[in-house]
């Protein structure tokens, strides 16, 4: 079992090398299934996820004004009681 491991973890052995390889002879095929002209024909519509997208920009932005605001009054906060501790 701790030689499997050994093996598993170094992938200069030679069960390492032929993960590796196989590994980027699927990711090879895969590739040249996708990109061949069958799947170039087809028309995806984008507009939805687009719409989304920037509705969820619009979203976190305000979320990330309101934390802006949040760490601000923080900070004044400690700055008060920090000046309150000292008198």
């Amino acid at each position: 079992m701790q030689l499997m491991k050994t093996q598993l973890k170094n992938t200069a052995s030679n069960f390492g090398r032929a993960r590796r390889f196989a590994r980027n002879a699927a990711i090879a095929g895969f590739v040249g299934v996708a990109a061949s002209p069958a799947f170039a024909l087809v028309e995806v519509d984008t507009s939805g996820v687009e719409a989304q997208i920037n509705s969820g920009a619009t979203s976190a932005g305000t979320i990330a004004g309101y934390v802006a605001i949040a760490l601000a009054l923080l900070a004044c906060a400690g700055v008060i009681f920090s000046m309150l501790r000292k008198s």
